[in-house]
C-alpha cells in the first residue's frame, strides 16, 4: 500500500494549446450549452508596425436522433475589441450553410437581447464551468458583446457538424492597432422541422 504524504499535490493538468470548454445537455436531450474559457484570438504582440493576421478554428458534431428532419437553433455569444486599423471577423459553417457574421449587427442584437438565464441548460453549464475552473476570457479595455443566431435544417438520420472560424488582423503602421475576438458560450436547441408539422 502506497503511503500518502502531506505536501504539494497536483490539482489538475490544463492543456494550453486546446480549446477548453464544458458541455451540458438537458434531460430531454433537446437543449445544450457549451461554455468556453479560451475560444479566443488576438493580434500578435510582436512589432506593431508589421502586418499581422491570426486565425483560430473550432469544430464540433451534434449527433441527432430523429426519424424526421430537424431544426437546430444555435446562439453564439462572445465579445470583440478593436483599436486603430485592426479588424475582426467570424465565420460559422453549420451543415450546408455558411454565414459570414455581421459583427455590427451582432453587437446591436446583443444590446437588445440579454443572456437567457432561463435557457434550460445555461445555469447547469455555468456551475460545471465554475467547478472545472473555467473562467470567461478577460475583458481588457473597451469591448462589445455580441450574439449570433444560426438556424440549420438537418435531414433525418444525419448529424450536424459546425465549424467556427475566428480571424483578427492589423495592417501595421501604428502601435495602437489591436484586435481581440472571443466566444464565451453556445446555446443549442433541436426541434422538429416546421415542414414536418404541416
Amino acid at each position: 500500500m502506497q503511503q500518502v504524504l502531506d505536501g504539494p499535490k497536483f490539482k489538475k493538468s490544463i492543456p494550453t494549446d486546446t480549446i477548453r470548454f464544458v458541455a451540458v445537455t438537458s434531460e430531454d436531450s433537446q437543449a445544450s450549452t457549451m461554455i468556453f474559457d479560451n475560444l479566443s484570438i488576438e493580434t500578435g504582440v510582436g512589432n506593431p508596425s508589421v502586418p499581422d493576421v491570426e486565425t483560430r478554428t473550432f469544430t464540433y458534431v451534434r449527433e441527432i436522433e430523429s426519424t424526421e428532419d430537424s431544426l437546430v437553433e444555435q446562439d453564439f455569444r462572445g465579445f470583440v475589441a478593436r483599436e486603430g486599423n485592426a479588424s475582426a471577423a467570424m465565420i460559422v459553417h453549420s451543415g450546408s450553410q455558411t454565414a459570414v457574421v455581421d459583427l455590427v449587427k451582432a453587437i446591436e442584437d446583443a444590446k437588445n437581447c440579454a443572456v437567457s438565464k432561463d435557457f434550460p441548460t445555461r445555469k447547469q453549464a455555468e456551475q460545471a464551468a465554475a467547478e472545472d475552473g473555467l473562467k470567461d476570457s478577460e475583458r481588457v479595455g473597451e469591448f462589445d458583446d455580441f450574439i449570433v443566431h444560426i438556424s440549420t435544417l438537418v435531414p433525418a438520420g444525419q448529424s450536424l457538424q459546425t465549424t467556427i472560424i475566428l480571424l483578427v488582423d492589423r495592417v501595421g503602421e501604428t502601435d495602437e492597432s489591436t484586435a481581440f475576438l472571443a466566444i464565451d458560450s453556445i446555446d443549442s436547441e433541436v426541434k422538429a422541422s416546421p415542414d414536418t408539422n404541416n
